[in-house]
Parts: C-alpha cells; sequence; structure tokens
C-alpha cells in the first residue's frame, strides 16, 4: 500500500499459514527453513531486524543486506545473484500498481 508520503507506506505478506502480516522496513517472503524435522521460522526477518537498517537505507545496501540475511541464514555463504528476486514499491510508477521487479540482469549488476 503506498502512501502519499513514504511514513504512509504499508507492506504486508500472508504466510502460508493464513493471515495477514505487516511487514516494517525490509520485508522478506518465504522466511522460513526447513531443517531435518522442523521448520524453523523468522530467521531472515531477526537477521534484519538485529542489522538495524536506517530507514532511508538506499537500494544496493538494502538488496545486499538482503542477500547477507538470506546466505547466513542458510548455512553462510555468498547467495547467487540469479538465484535472487528484488522487487521495490515505486511512487513514482505513473500506473495503478506501484510494484517494480527487476531482471536478473539488473540484480546481477546492483550486487555487483
Amino acid at each position: 500500500e503506498i502512501g502519499e508520503i513514504p511514513e504512509d507506506n504499508r507492506m504486508y505478506f500472508i504466510p502460508f499459514s493464513g493471515g495477514l502480516v505487516e511487514a516494517k522496513g525490509l520485508a522478506v517472503v518465504g522466511d522460513y527453513l526447513m531443517e531435518e524435522d522442523k521448520i524453523r521460522k523468522g530467521l531472515i526477518g531477526r537477521f534484519l531486524k538485529e542489522a538495524d537498517p536506517p530507514k532511508d537505507i538506499d537500494l544496493t545496501t538494502a538488496a545486499s543486506l538482503c542477500r547477507e540475511a538470506i546466505g547466513q541464514v542458510r548455512g553462510g555463504g555468498e547467495l547467487k545473484a540469479e538465484l535472487i528476486e528484488l522487487v521495490v514499491l515505486d511512487r513514482t510508477i505513473e500506473v495503478e500498481r506501484k510494484f517494480r521487479r527487476f531482471t536478473k540482469k539488473q540484480i546481477a549488476e546492483l550486487l555487483g
């Protein structure tokens, strides 16, 4: 939900268990990890919360931080750019849906 000003923006996601969850700041979809017979939830979200990124974080830093968070939760190592999906809410888009998806090439360029 894009507000007239950034402070009015709202992001929501629907977990597999149902319901509606509001995400603050950076959001990660699919934040669960299967380990043997257990499902661990919210690990990436906790990593991002502990990193405490500034509200005015730039896109490159935000994408890199999310990449690092996913890599750490999945056992370390750098996550390949071609495995990442990246989208942003962009109020400058002239159509009703303010959702911009990055191409694999754009993601690779952004993450270096």
